[in-house]
């Protein structure tokens, strides 16, 4: 939970530092809301921003995120085998010219068998 409120703490800063630099004493205060963060008791900045902000979202978004997910699980299967299939097109004509290659080799080494 401490890393949802510091992800979504630093998601906003982020976008929003070129305004928030200006402000005096910026550094200071975001120090001291970094601390209150990551305090070590249970009413602590990341556990009321995760509690108040990321799961209510999450929760009302759930069934969009979960088919997002599922989209790029998908766009990533079909690239992955697509891939595949392209490696293993190469991989055999590799394997093939290697062949005919070292068949050229030893048809040499035959005729100069022969020759002595």
């Amino acid at each position: 939970r401490r890393v949802h409120g510091y992800a979504f703490f630093s998601l906003l800063e982020f976008f929003a530092d070129i305004v928030l630099f200006w402000i005096p004493l910026y550094a200071f205060i975001k120090c001291l809301f970094l601390l209150y963060c990551m305090a070590p008791f249970s009413w602590n900045g990341s556990i009321l921003i995760y509690n108040t902000i990321i799961k209510p979202y999450v929760l009302k978004h759930q069934s969009k995120i979960d088919d997002a997910i599922g989209k790029a699980a998908d766009t990533v299967g079909d690239f992955a085998r697509e891939a595949n299939k392209d490696l293993q097109e190469a991989a055999g004509k590799v394997a093939v010219e290697s062949a005919s290659h070292n068949m050229g080799d030893f048809d040499m080494l035959n005729e100069k068998r022969h020759d002595e």
